[in-house]
């Protein structure tokens, strides 16, 4: 395995080639290089992470953060602080996502967990879950489409 500090370099690294790859028709790396032509617009790029190395990634190449969540209150204060750091640099307001899981339990349960992150100022969920076949697969699709009906 590679020691943090190159996954660190590795991924600040890969950030900066992604924005090369839209910015110009031709962009080298490692002596290779790559043509983007016709070049597609740019996809948004969301940077995941611990508020240390993630918040300055997003400011420097991302367009928001997508941290992994289980208490949407202990995220409140960090998603307020990248905001006043985005609007310190002149940069725009990064949205923050939730990388979550639901319990799929009762309706009410799951609609004041959702609430619980819009309170804490994220603007978006995203739900990651394993399932065991379809049955579950639906249940849980359909759960999300009541959850969203509900908002």
């Amino acid at each position: 395995t590679l020691p943090r500090f190159e996954y660190r370099l590795l991924t600040d690294d890969t950030l900066a080639f992604i924005d090369r790859c839209f910015d110009a028709d031709e962009v080298e790396s490692h002596g290779q290089k790559f043509l983007f032509r016709p070049r597609p617009p740019r996809p948004p790029v969301y940077v995941g992470g611990g508020e240390g190395p993630a918040f300055g990634r997003v400011l420097a190449h991302g367009d928001g953060w997508m941290p992994m969540v289980r208490d949407p209150d202990a995220f409140a204060a960090p998603i307020a602080r990248l905001r006043a750091r985005a609007e310190a640099a002149a940069r725009p307001r990064p949205e923050v996502v939730a990388c979550t899981g639901f319990a799929m339990g009762t309706l009410a349960e799951d609609r004041e967990r959702f609430d619980a992150f819009a309170a804490a100022g994220f603007d978006g969920v995203i739900h990651g879950f394993r399932y065991d076949g379809d049955d579950d697969f639906a249940h849980a699709v359909e759960r999300l489409a009541e959850l969203k009906a509900s908002a």
